[in-house]
C-alpha cells in the first residue's frame, strides 16, 4: 500500500527539468611528481601518488609527492553552474593501517602530463579546498574532495583552468607517511579512473548526529539517478553491525503538514532532526564493522519518473540505543 501510494504521490507531482542530473568527467590527464626522482616523469604510469610516502628499506626515510590532474569541462559549458563538485580518486592500493589527511588545491600554472616533474610542477593557490583521510591499507576505495567553488568560478571564466593537485597538508618530512596511491587514467579498469563529478540538484543537505568522530552522513557512492537505472548511497559514522533504517519522501520541508526539519530535541536526541519525508520505508541494511552500509537503489524504468525529486535519510541506534541520524540526500531523477 504504502509503494502505491508513492507511487501515486509521484505521478501527481509536478515534474522538473529532465536534463541529466549528473554528469562524470574523466581526467583528461593526470600524473605525479616525485621529490625522490626530482626529474623523472610519471604521466603514463598506472597510478598518481600524492602526499608522504616513504620505504623502510635499507633504512626508513620519507619524501613528499603529489598528484596532478587535469580536466575538460567543454562539455557542460552553457549548462546552469553544478550544485556540486566533487574530485574521486580510487585509493587502489596501500602499505599500512590508519589514514593520514591529503588536501587538494588549485594549480595555478599549465602543466603537462607527458613532462611534469617535481622540478617543473606547477605553482598552486594558496589555500586548501578540500581535505580527505587516506592511506589505509584496510580502507581502499574512492576518495572524495568537494571543490564546488573552485569549478564554478572555472565555468564563470573568473578562475583560469589548470587543474587540481593533491598534497600533504603541510609538507613536513616530521611524522608519520601514509600516501594515497591512486588508479590513473591510464589503467585499463575505466570504472576506477580519476574524475570529476558535477551535479544539479542532487546533493547533500542538513548536518547528521550521533557519537561517532565524524558525524554519521549519507552520501552518493555509485551509479546515476536515470530511470532504468539506479544509484548507491553510502552511510557511514553509524555503529557498526547495526540495522539502518532508511526511507525517502517527497519533500524536505513538510511532513504531513509538519514543517521540515523537525527537531528531535524535545525527545532527548539533541542536535538530530527528521530532514526528509517519510512516504516510503526501504529495506534494513546492517552495516560493516566500520560502521558503513550501501543502499542501492532502482529506478523502474516509467518515464513519469523522470525529472522528479525524492529525498533520503537514514538512522542506527548503537547496543545502548543511542541514535545516530545521516544528513539528508536529495536526488534529481533523469
Amino acid at each position: 500500500m504504502k509503494l502505491f501510494t508513492f507511487t501515486l504521490a509521484l505521478l501527481c507531482a509536478t515534474p522538473l527539468a529532465a536534463q541529466s542530473t549528473i554528469e562524470r568527467l574523466v581526467a583528461v590527464a593526470d600524473a605525479s611528481a616525485d621529490a625522490d626522482q626530482p626529474s623523472a616523469n610519471f604521466g603514463s604510469a598506472l597510478l598518481v601518488t600524492s602526499g608522504k610516502t616513504f620505504s623502510s628499506t635499507p633504512t626508513f626515510r620519507v619524501w613528499l609527492t603529489r598528484g596532478h590532474y587535469l580536466f575538460d569541462l567543454s562539455g557542460v559549458a552553457g549548462r546552469p553552474l553544478p550544485t556540486r563538485a566533487r574530485l574521486r580518486v580510487y585509493q587502489e592500493q596501500a602499505s599500512a593501517a590508519g589514514c593520514l589527511d591529503v588536501s587538494v588545491y588549485r594549480a595555478t600554472q599549465a602543466w603537462s602530463e607527458a613532462t611534469l616533474t617535481w622540478q617543473t610542477k606547477p605553482a598552486l593557490g594558496p589555500t586548501a579546498l578540500a581535505s580527505a583521510c587516506v592511506g589505509d591499507s584496510f580502507d581502499l576505495g574512492w576518495k572524495s574532495f568537494d571543490v564546488t567553488p573552485l569549478v564554478q568560478q572555472w565555468l564563470q571564466g573568473t578562475v583560469p583552468n589548470h587543474g587540481l593537485v593533491i598534497r600533504d597538508p603541510s609538507e613536513s618530512l616530521a611524522g608519520a607517511a601514509r600516501p594515497l596511491h591512486a588508479t590513473s587514467r591510464e589503467s585499463a579498469n575505466a570504472a576506477f579512473h580519476p574524475h570529476l563529478e558535477l551535479a544539479w540538484g542532487t546533493q547533500p543537505y542538513g548536518a547528521g548526529c550521533g557519537a561517532s568522530r565524524t558525524g554519521p552522513t549519507l552520501d552518493l557512492d555509485a551509479g546515476s539517478p536515470v530511470i532504468g537505472g539506479g544509484y548507491e548511497l553510502l552511510a557511514s559514522g553509524l555503529p557498526g553491525g547495526r540495522p539502518v533504517f532508511h526511507w525517502l519522501g517527497l519533500s524536505d520541508a513538510v511532513w504531513n503538514g509538519v514543517p521540515l526539519p523537525l527537531d528531535l530535541s524535545p525527545l532527548g536526541f539533541g542536535g538530530c532532526a527528521i530532514l526528509a519525508s517519510l512516504e516510503l520505508e526501504l529495506p534494513l541494511v546492517t552495516t560493516d564493522n566500520r560502521g558503513r552500509a550501501r543502499i542501492a537503489i532502482a529506478i523502474p524504468a516509467q518515464p513519469f519518473l523522470r525529472g522528479r525529486r525524492v529525498y533520503h535519510q537514514a538512522l542506527a541506534l548503537d547496543t545502548n540505543a543511542a541514535l545516530y541520524l545521516t544528513n539528508g540526500f536529495a536526488i534529481q531523477t533523469y
